[in-house]
């Protein structure tokens, strides 16, 4: 009896891998087509993701952090501020549980080293199947739109 080797198609997992980094390629040449300033880099875990930063009105530089995956492109927004102070930790918590029941796509936590995060996740096949960097474009802008509006609330918590 003859073994018969499927080794010319890929696997499932690497098909996944080459859609991502299709998608990955197709945001990376609109960032560049509109000249938007990005650097890309790597994880340890091999996870690649883009860095834009971004000025906040009335604020500082953040970074939009980018993470492509198989089903969702992660948004996390880093930098926005930081506390050491217990009490205004549990300020700020209080403040992001109000805030986070308004909002569906985004939700502002503080990470245990006391920095302020805002992420969202947006599905990669919105429109017909297949991902649409133009889309991704319109949810980072309105991440950036929703910290806008939210920073002046953060920092009265952080300079009481």
């Amino acid at each position: 009896m003859e073994v018969q080797v499927l080794s010319a198609a890929p696997s499932i997992f690497a098909q996944e891998r080459m859609i991502v980094m299709d998608d990955f390629q197709m945001f990376q040449d609109v960032l560049t087509e509109r000249e938007i300033f990005f650097e890309n880099d790597t994880f340890r875990d091999g996870t690649q993701y883009f860095r834009i930063p971004q000025k906040i009105q009335n604020g500082g530089l953040v970074d939009v952090i980018i993470i492509f995956d198989e089903d969702y492109v992660k948004i996390v927004i880093v930098k926005i501020a930081s506390t050491e102070d217990p009490e205004k930790r549990i300020a700020l918590c209080e403040l992001f549980n109000d805030l986070n029941q308004t909002y569906k796509f985004f939700k502002f936590h503080i990470d245990s080293d006391g920095d302020i995060l805002l992420e969202g996740n947006l599905s990669t096949d919105l429109r017909d199947g297949d991902f649409q960097p133009e889309d991704l474009l319109a949810y980072i802008g309105a991440a950036l739109n929703t910290l806008k509006n939210d920073y002046p609330k953060i920092m009265k918590v952080i300079w009481s």
